[in-house]
């Protein structure tokens, strides 16, 4: 069951409130991303990075990435577009920084080897 449907909405004096495992939540969202796109490892990463302000929970329906997102209960108070875009500047990130890093893992390996031969260490 998706995280965002295991919502419930509380009636009270002010209207409703959705909780989630009674901790009530101003909004929620669910991203479909392609894994082709951003990978699996990007997007956990990227997951982890905002846990001090969103609450995502990642899921995969074949070659889709599900990602449930709310509010962290700790975190300051993001609103659903602020989330979004968000979460897409750092999926971006993430993703740019990862192909930097695949594009220069020799050059690393060089500076690697070159550095232990200069200091002696073989």
């Amino acid at each position: 069951m998706a995280f965002c449907l295991q919502t419930k909405a509380i009636f009270g004096q002010f209207g409703f409130l959705l909780t989630w495992n009674g901790i009530p939540m101003t909004w929620c969202l669910s991203l479909d991303l392609d894994e082709s796109v951003y990978s699996l490892p990007v997007v956990q990463r990227v997951a982890y990075a905002l846990a001090d302000k969103l609450t995502i929970q990642l899921s995969r329906r074949g070659q889709t990435l599900v990602l449930e997102i709310s509010p962290s209960s700790t975190g300051t108070p993001t609103g659903q577009q602020e989330a979004r875009d968000l979460l897409f500047r750092t999926l971006n990130d993430f993703t740019l920084r990862e192909v930097i890093r695949q594009e220069t893992r020799g050059f690393h390996e060089l500076l690697a080897r070159v550095a232990l031969q200069e200091s002696g260490a073989h």
